[in-house]
């Protein structure tokens, strides 16, 4: 399952785009490299359903590493309660 908070580009991605368009190269590599392996599904996640997402995404422009990889949800996932408020589906207030 891929997740994207980008309804258009969860729409572009399976009907693929003209090569005209701009970001065709993108979208064409992104479309061979899910054509591998057929077992692939594109999600739309809203970004106010994705809270987890959303703040590891912030949070890396912080970081001056590559990869990091996480044994268990990083201090800022659990101290404000983002996983809980994914897994549940509900709305939650970042400041």
């Amino acid at each position: 399952m891929v997740e994207s908070d980008s309804e258009t580009t969860v729409r572009m991605i399976p009907h693929g785009v003209g090569d005209c368009h701009p970001f065709f190269c993108i979208i064409e590599s992104i479309r061979e490299l899910l054509n591998r392996d057929g077992s692939w599904r594109l999600k739309y996640a809203p970004r106010e359903e994705n809270f987890v997402a959303d703040w590891l995404g912030k949070e890396s422009l912080s970081l001056d590493r590559g990869l990091i990889v996480y044994n268990e949800p990083p201090p800022g996932v659990v101290n404000v309660n983002l996983l809980i408020a994914d897994t549940a589906g509900v709305a939650c207030c970042l400041s």
